[in-house]
């Protein structure tokens, strides 16, 4: 359960952090939250997209740390370029070498390079070494495949096998010893999500429909919650309190929730439209989902079962972060960081 007592809630009518952020080149906004300060990854335009005047120039990108009432605002890092999530350990922030250019308008192709950690004490940036890069080349910019929790010092990944396509790796790097463990591999993974006890991740390959998956920290046996068959694009989203909750096929969205000891999983709701994996978050109470991808309509469910609620939001939602106290959401069009009272 998250720690009322290390966090101030927004106000009602919800609170900017920054607004808007003053970038028309803003590509992506990730968001994460780490004591009384949310961290914000960006990527952006080298110059801008008309008639093609980017073609060739490199992404840009920045970590930057947003007061949680924001009032301050600091750089942390500026690496070559960040897509995908955040993640912190309390001590540490994580997010993702990545080196990318574009190609033409609307096209653009990236390399994944390995994730590196920033000391939130000191700033100093550190590389983690890793021949599992969180994910291959083929995987959606979205992704979440990066995970951390106070509860536990490091960070877990899941990547592709070198030189691999399929994401075929679970991966956890320890800050003590500076080595990296392989927790599980499999055929085409997804996740990971992390508790205050353990990991979890899914497999969607050889044909098996969406198998999800528990280790405790620190290793050990690993634990088989529960298999649906059918799709094969299905995805981990997260955990609540009590639950894993998980995509079964991203072509038909149907999202599910199975209990943290295993068992039957049951069905939470069906999206609209398909391919929601990217657009869908958990804290440690509800799924949140943007739909349709790419707008500004924030719903949310109670994991454990209810109605639906819409929150009030603007923009299109990109990336979301949660602490005992407030809901807090980046958005672009234009970019914004903003929070509302849970």
């Amino acid at each position: 359960m998250l720690d009322a007592s290390a966090c101030v809630r927004a106000p009602d009518g919800g609170l900017f952090l920054r607004e808007p952020f003053p970038d028309p080149l803003l590509v992506s906004i990730a968001i994460a939250v780490a004591g009384r300060n949310v961290y914000v990854g960006t990527a952006r335009y080298t110059a801008p997209a008309e008639s093609g005047g980017d073609a060739g120039l490199p992404y840009v990108g920045a970590v930057d740390r947003e007061s949680d009432n924001g009032a301050t605002s600091e750089p942390l890092t500026a690496p070559a370029f960040n897509f995908g999530a955040l993640a912190s350990d309390g001590a540490r922030l994580y997010y993702v070498q990545t080196s990318g250019r574009v190609v033409q308008p609307g096209s653009s192709e990236y390399t994944v390079i390995a994730p590196a950690s920033i000391d939130l004490a000191t700033g100093a940036v550190h590389p983690i070494a890793t021949l599992a890069s969180p994910w291959p080349s083929s995987s959606n910019l979205n992704s979440d495949m990066i995970a951390a929790t106070p509860a536990w010092p490091g960070v877990f990944w899941i990547g592709g096998g070198q030189g691999a396509e399929a994401a075929t790796t679970l991966s956890t790097w320890d800050p003590a010893s500076d080595t990296v463990t392989t927790v599980a591999t499999g055929q085409s993974l997804s996740g990971p999500a992390v508790d205050a006890t353990g990991v979890y991740w899914a497999d969607t390959g050889g044909g098996q429909g969406i198998t999800v998956y528990r280790s405790p920290f620190g290793g050990g046996p690993q634990q088989t919650l529960v298999n649906v068959p059918g799709g094969t694009h299905g995805v981990l989203l997260g955990v609540s309190t009590t639950d894993v909750v998980f995509v079964g096929d991203s072509a038909t969205a149907p999202i599910f929730a199975v209990s943290k000891g295993g068992g039957t999983a049951r069905l939470l709701m069906t999206a609209t439209l398909p391919w929601l994996n990217a657009f869908a978050w958990v804290d440690d109470i509800y799924l949140y989902w943007v739909e349709p991808v790419g707008s500004s309509t924030l719903q949310r469910i109670p994991v454990a079962g209810g109605p639906v609620v819409v929150l009030p939001t603007q923009g299109q939602i990109q990336s979301m972060a949660f602490d005992a106290c407030n809901v807090y959401i980046a958005s672009q069009g234009p970019g914004r960081l903003f929070a509302l009272p849970k």
